[in-house]
Protein backbone atom coordinates (compact mmCIF):
# COMPACT_ATOMS: atom_id res chain seq x y z
CA UNK A 1 0.00 0.00 0.00
CA UNK A 2 1.33 3.66 -0.99
CA UNK A 3 2.00 5.80 1.67
CA UNK A 4 -0.67 8.54 2.46
CA UNK A 5 0.16 11.98 0.82
CA UNK A 6 -1.40 14.83 1.76
CA UNK A 7 -0.27 17.11 -0.79
CA UNK A 8 -1.82 14.39 -3.77
CA UNK A 9 -4.86 14.68 -1.41
CA UNK A 10 -5.29 18.74 -0.79
CA UNK A 11 -4.27 18.71 -4.81
CA UNK A 12 -6.87 16.21 -5.93
CA UNK A 13 -9.74 18.18 -3.77
CA UNK A 14 -8.44 21.77 -5.48
CA UNK A 15 -8.67 20.33 -8.67
CA UNK A 16 -11.82 19.15 -8.43
CA UNK A 17 -13.45 22.73 -6.75
CA UNK A 18 -11.39 24.78 -10.05
CA UNK A 19 -14.34 23.17 -12.17
CA UNK A 20 -17.02 24.53 -9.59
CA UNK A 21 -15.01 27.96 -9.74
CA UNK A 22 -15.17 28.50 -13.24
CA UNK A 23 -19.05 27.29 -13.34
CA UNK A 24 -19.14 29.79 -10.58
CA UNK A 25 -17.72 32.21 -12.42
CA UNK A 26 -19.45 32.26 -15.59
CA UNK A 27 -22.64 32.93 -13.73
CA UNK A 28 -20.98 35.76 -11.78
CA UNK A 29 -20.05 37.25 -15.17
CA UNK A 30 -24.34 36.89 -15.94
CA UNK A 31 -25.02 38.23 -12.65
CA UNK A 32 -22.95 41.52 -13.56
CA UNK A 33 -24.91 41.96 -16.86
CA UNK A 34 -28.41 41.47 -14.67
CA UNK A 35 -27.10 44.21 -11.91
CA UNK A 36 -26.53 46.62 -14.45
CA UNK A 37 -29.44 45.85 -15.87
CA UNK A 38 -31.41 46.19 -12.50
CA UNK A 39 -29.94 49.14 -11.66
CA UNK A 40 -30.56 51.14 -15.28
CA UNK A 41 -34.39 50.34 -14.57
CA UNK A 42 -34.68 51.75 -11.53
CA UNK A 43 -34.34 48.18 -9.42
CA UNK A 44 -31.70 49.14 -6.99
CA UNK A 45 -32.78 47.11 -4.29
CA UNK A 46 -32.16 43.84 -6.04
CA UNK A 47 -29.09 45.15 -7.50
CA UNK A 48 -28.09 45.68 -4.42
CA UNK A 49 -29.12 42.28 -3.02
CA UNK A 50 -27.67 40.36 -5.81
CA UNK A 51 -24.36 42.20 -5.96
CA UNK A 52 -24.08 41.33 -2.24
CA UNK A 53 -24.76 37.88 -3.18
CA UNK A 54 -21.65 38.25 -5.72
CA UNK A 55 -19.61 39.99 -3.85
CA UNK A 56 -19.47 36.74 -0.84
CA UNK A 57 -19.19 34.42 -3.58
CA UNK A 58 -16.29 36.38 -5.11
CA UNK A 59 -14.50 36.24 -1.84
CA UNK A 60 -14.56 32.58 -1.93
CA UNK A 61 -12.99 33.17 -5.30
CA UNK A 62 -10.14 35.31 -3.76
CA UNK A 63 -9.79 32.61 -0.77
CA UNK A 64 -9.01 30.05 -3.75
CA UNK A 65 -6.42 32.16 -5.66
CA UNK A 66 -4.91 32.06 -1.65
CA UNK A 67 -5.22 28.18 -1.35
CA UNK A 68 -3.44 28.11 -4.96
CA UNK A 69 -0.66 30.27 -4.06
CA UNK A 70 0.47 27.95 -1.25
CA UNK A 71 -0.54 24.69 -3.16
CA UNK A 72 0.71 25.43 -6.02
CA UNK A 73 4.31 26.99 -4.98
CA UNK A 74 3.47 30.24 -7.33
CA UNK A 75 4.87 33.64 -7.02
CA UNK A 76 2.19 36.31 -7.60
CA UNK A 77 4.97 39.30 -8.66
CA UNK A 78 5.49 37.22 -11.71
CA UNK A 79 3.01 34.81 -12.83
CA UNK A 80 1.11 36.72 -15.49
CA UNK A 81 -2.97 36.09 -16.07
CA UNK A 82 -2.23 38.27 -19.39
CA UNK A 83 0.32 40.63 -21.08
CA UNK A 84 1.09 42.74 -18.34
CA UNK A 85 -0.91 41.46 -16.22
CA UNK A 86 0.77 39.54 -12.93
CA UNK A 87 -1.49 38.24 -10.33
CA UNK A 88 -0.60 40.65 -7.67
CA UNK A 89 -1.55 43.71 -10.17
CA UNK A 90 -4.48 41.50 -10.79
CA UNK A 91 -5.45 41.62 -6.30
CA UNK A 92 -4.14 44.97 -6.70
CA UNK A 93 -6.74 45.85 -8.81
CA UNK A 94 -9.53 43.61 -7.61
CA UNK A 95 -8.99 45.80 -4.20
CA UNK A 96 -9.50 49.16 -5.71
CA UNK A 97 -12.60 47.55 -7.19
CA UNK A 98 -14.16 46.52 -4.04
CA UNK A 99 -12.76 49.60 -2.31
CA UNK A 100 -14.97 51.45 -5.42
CA UNK A 101 -17.93 49.66 -4.84
CA UNK A 102 -18.10 49.44 -1.32
CA UNK A 103 -17.87 53.69 -1.68
CA UNK A 104 -20.50 53.79 -4.29
CA UNK A 105 -22.94 51.56 -2.72
CA UNK A 106 -22.14 53.77 0.65
CA UNK A 107 -23.18 56.79 -1.29
CA UNK A 108 -26.50 54.91 -3.17
CA UNK A 109 -24.23 56.55 -6.10
CA UNK A 110 -25.92 53.99 -7.97
CA UNK A 111 -25.11 55.39 -11.32
CA UNK A 112 -21.03 54.90 -10.45
CA UNK A 113 -21.87 51.58 -8.71
CA UNK A 114 -23.43 50.41 -12.16
CA UNK A 115 -20.41 51.36 -13.98
CA UNK A 116 -18.29 49.66 -11.54
CA UNK A 117 -20.36 46.44 -12.46
CA UNK A 118 -20.20 46.54 -15.75
CA UNK A 119 -16.72 47.48 -16.66
CA UNK A 120 -14.54 46.98 -13.06
CA UNK A 121 -16.20 43.60 -11.92
CA UNK A 122 -16.73 42.18 -15.20
CA UNK A 123 -12.98 42.85 -16.29
CA UNK A 124 -12.37 41.27 -12.59
CA UNK A 125 -14.45 38.09 -13.33
CA UNK A 126 -12.79 37.57 -16.75
CA UNK A 127 -9.37 37.44 -15.35
CA UNK A 128 -10.52 35.59 -12.73
CA UNK A 129 -11.48 32.83 -15.04
CA UNK A 130 -8.34 33.40 -16.89
CA UNK A 131 -6.19 32.69 -13.81
CA UNK A 132 -8.57 29.32 -12.69
CA UNK A 133 -7.53 27.96 -16.12
CA UNK A 134 -3.97 28.68 -15.07
CA UNK A 135 -4.52 26.98 -11.46
CA UNK A 136 -5.82 23.97 -13.51
CA UNK A 137 -2.47 23.81 -15.95
CA UNK A 138 -0.18 23.79 -12.92
CA UNK A 139 -1.87 21.33 -11.00
CA UNK A 140 -1.63 19.59 -14.53
CA UNK A 141 1.78 20.19 -14.14
CA UNK A 142 2.23 18.95 -10.48
CA UNK A 143 0.44 15.54 -11.35
CA UNK A 144 2.58 14.93 -14.09
CA UNK A 145 6.00 16.15 -12.08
Amino acid sequence: MEPFNNHEMYLAAFSESLTDMQDYLLRVADGCEQITLLIHTGNTGEAMENLSLIIEGLTYVRTHMETAEMLLKLDYATLCIEKGVTVAVFIKEWERVWHDIAEASLHKDYSLLGDLVDYDLTTIVKQAQKLMAIFEHNVAESKVG
